[in-house]
């Protein structure tokens, strides 16, 4: 029988199923008291992606990049440092004390913990330090989220090569620009594309090669706003656009976005799934309110994972099974509660700890087993606590919430949560969250004035320090990054890699559900009037696309 509660956070009421009663049963604990967007967002306040500061290692003293501001109350050592043997984070170790909130005494912990200055996954990671959570990246610059990158700039591609401003994209080479798309090659401002390359403004396209504004095309050459052109007569018109033209670009964007509208969309992206709902999930199997997910497998609440099973409440992260509440790292069985840990078993309420089991409050912690706040005990000594613990959170209602944001060491308009759950400033500080202060070197007014055609860029650009046009946050442009716009004929951006970022967020759906009716009213789509299927879809009912069951989809689209 389904529950109603009423989110603690947000006042929102929410339902929790039959079936997720069970699962929460089955690991010993309690039903959620926030509803599944506020459970996300707690974890999403613990991770910063993409803003760094200058500091030093507080071990070998040697300058680094820190996600970490140097007014945190934090050790922090550079990466060489912090996976060296000449420390051990059980030196760090505190008693349990069942008078005091275990959330006060994991931040305490938290302060006395060397942490990693930068979150990365192995040691090839070559010139490539304004990155993080990435692996096996080689020249690349303001890329987070990352694994098999090299020479990307800005954004967050996998398996990729020479990309620029990119969100989401898997086994692109030459691309700029573009969003939830796989294997391009040289293609521009395109969104969920596959298997193409030489696009420029073009949505919903597979198979297609030298295309231009078009949405929904298969197996497609030589159009141009889903109109057919012959070679001669697309090369020349291909030749009259002009991006560094801010009228051309206008027009063309202008034009691209009223094709879309024209293009009816699948209610779900999505290929190789039962029973699921949610939006970019593919290959898997009861999988439920899930987004951008690979091989999920009986789990719910997912985003940005790949092969889960038995997982609830799951972010950035793979190879999990048996997770709950959990963000970060991979290949972990019973890790709940839980950031950033690594090939851990029966762990709770830890962070940064790697090839672990029996853990509860740990922070740091490699190849150890039975320990609590970082201190080891005996496997009966470990029992003993452990429940004690459970009991007094119990108490302090405390058991089965995740970190509470206001403990989080990182500032919440630093965080991802601030990506996905946007809070104004006021706000942030009316809730007693960490909040970081704009820094006035940061926003001195452009004195350079940046050609439009990027032929008459110099080469000095590159020394020179340019304020975005819409939040006046300074930004420069880096010599490979300059050389791409340079080869592909692009103009310089005039919004800062913050601004293009959430550009790009804006462009996609929500990670929310409604319910609706199948918009197709095509008689030759085996229906009579509008098609009576109904969906859950990431489509608000008052958007203006035209939404359409799977069936009625492929038929107008196939």
């Amino acid at each position: 029988m389904n529950i109603t509660k009423q989110c603690n956070n947000c006042q929102k009421t929410f339902q929790i199923s039959g079936q997720d009663q069970e699962y929460y049963n089955n690991l010993d604990f309690p039903n959620p008291s926030h509803c599944p967007d506020c459970r996300c967002q707690r974890r999403m306040a613990t991770r910063n992606e993409k803003n760094f500061y200058p500091d030093k290692c507080d071990l070998c003293n040697k300058s680094l990049i820190s996600l970490y501001s140097p007014n945190k109350d934090l050790k922090i050592y550079c990466h060489d440092c912090w996976w060296s043997d000449k420390w051990d984070a059980t030196e760090q170790g505190i008693d349990y004390n069942p008078k005091k909130s275990f959330f006060e005494q994991f931040k305490q912990l938290q302060q006395l913990v060397p942490r990693p200055n930068v979150m990365k996954a192995g040691g090839n990671i070559i010139n490539s330090d304004y990155c993080s959570y990435i692996g096996d990246a080689k020249n690349c610059y303001l890329v987070y989220g990352s694994i098999y990158v090299e020479d990307c700039f800005y954004g967050n591609p996998y398996y990729s090569k020479s990309c620029v401003d990119s969100l989401l994209i898997r086994e692109c080479e030459l691309c700029y620009e573009c969003i939830t798309s796989e294997h391009l090659y040289n293609c521009d401002y395109c969104q969920d594309c596959f298997d193409s390359n030489n696009l420029q403004f073009c949505y919903d396209c597979r198979g297609c090669t030298e295309c231009i504004g078009c949405a929904g095309l298969r197996n497609q050459e030589y159009y141009i706003f889903n109109k057919k052109y012959s070679e001669e007569e697309y090369k020349k018109e291909k030749a009259r656009i002009n991006l560094c033209n801010p009228e051309s670009f206008a027009r063309v964007l202008n034009n691209f976005d009223k094709q879309k509208l024209k293009h009816p969309r699948k209610y779900m992206m999505g290929v190789k799934n039962e029973n699921v709902t949610g939006n970019y999930i593919n290959e898997s199997k009861n999988a439920r309110y899930c987004f951008d997910v690979k091989r999920a497998e009986n789990s719910k609440y997912l985003a940005q994972t790949i092969d889960l099973k038995d997982c609830y409440d799951n972010n950035y992260t793979e190879n999990n099974e048996l997770c709950n509440d959990y963000i970060g790292s991979w290949k972990n069985n019973h890790t709940c509660f839980s950031n950033t840990c690594y090939q851990c078993n029966d762990v709770l309420y830890s962070e940064l700890c790697y090839s672990c089991h029996d853990l509860v409050g740990c922070v740091g912690l490699r190849n150890k087993d039975h320990c609590i706040f970082n201190k080891p005990y005996s496997k009966s000594d470990y029992k003993k606590i452990k429940e004690s613990i459970i009991k007094e959170m119990k108490t302090r209602e405390e058991w089965g919430e995740f970190f509470p944001i206001e403990k989080s060491i990182v500032a919440y308009n630093e965080s991802v949560a601030n990506e996905y759950f946007p809070l104004k400033d006021e706000d942030i500080k009316e809730r007693g969250f960490s909040f970081k202060e704009k820094e006035e070197r940061d926003y001195k007014a452009q004195k350079y004035r940046v050609p439009q055609n990027i032929e008459k860029v110099p080469d000095s650009i590159i020394d020179e320090v340019l304020a975005c046009k819409d939040c006046g946050k300074n930004y420069k442009v880096i010599k490979p990054e300059l050389e791409f716009y340079q080869n592909k004929k692009l103009p310089i951006p005039k919004q800062c890699p913050d601004c293009r970022h959430k550009k790009r967020m804006n462009m996609r759906l929500p990670r929310s559900l409604w319910q609706q009716q199948c918009m197709c009213t095509q008689n030759n789509h085996d229906h009579q009037g509008r098609c009576a299927n109904e969906f859950e879809t990431s489509y608000s009912p008052d958007g203006k696309e035209l939404v359409y069951c799977e069936e009625c989809y492929n038929k107008e689209i196939y």
